[in-house]
């Protein structure tokens, strides 16, 4: 009868040198004690854990990568989103400013123009005065110029008479 400890998947000539038990049972040999079973397990549990450590820091790496990916994309996602809304805020906000603006323009200019008219008025009077008294003088100043023209046209009339008479012997 055989009666064999071999360490899971291992096979190689190092690691039964660090304490891999094979042992055969026959009438010659001794089984192997209690504390080389224990060293055995004690190494083959450590060299397990190992290679299990690394299968899933491996497995923890890929995952680590898709969801890093993921959120990558779900942050520029959200980035997207929030300029938008960022410039679709901008862009009222600056609509409400260009509105009031105008409204405080026209209030001014309203101001203004009442203002201007309440002085106007009475320049507007004295204007529609001046522009009568205008009026009148130069109606006056057109009579003056008739009889002017008249008085000269006279003039020439007596002047020619009078180069005539002299001009006759």
């Amino acid at each position: 009868m055989h009666w064999t400890i071999i360490r899971g998947h291992s096979r190689s000539l190092k690691e039964m040198k660090r304490g891999i038990l094979v042992a055969s049972m026959d009438a010659n040999q001794n089984p192997p004690s209690l504390a080389e079973i224990r060293e055995a397990i004690r190494l083959e549990a450590g060299e397990t854990e190992t290679r299990i450590l690394e299968a899933v820091r491996k497995e923890i790496r890929l995952e680590l990568q898709s969801f890093s990916e993921d959120v990558r994309q779900e942050i520029r996602q959200e980035i997207i989103g929030a300029e938008g809304r960022i410039v679709a805020g901008l862009k009222q906000h600056l609509e409400e400013r260009i509105e009031q603006t105008e409204e405080r323009i026209e209030q001014t200019e309203t101001k203004l123009l009442t203002s201007f008219l309440g002085q106007a008025r009475p320049y507007e009077i004295k204007m529609r005065s001046v522009d009568t008294a205008v009026n009148v003088f130069g109606q006056r100043v057109g009579g003056y110029d008739e009889r002017l023209s008249l008085l000269e046209e006279r003039v020439s009339r007596m002047e020619r008479v009078s180069r005539m008479e002299r001009a006759r012997p």
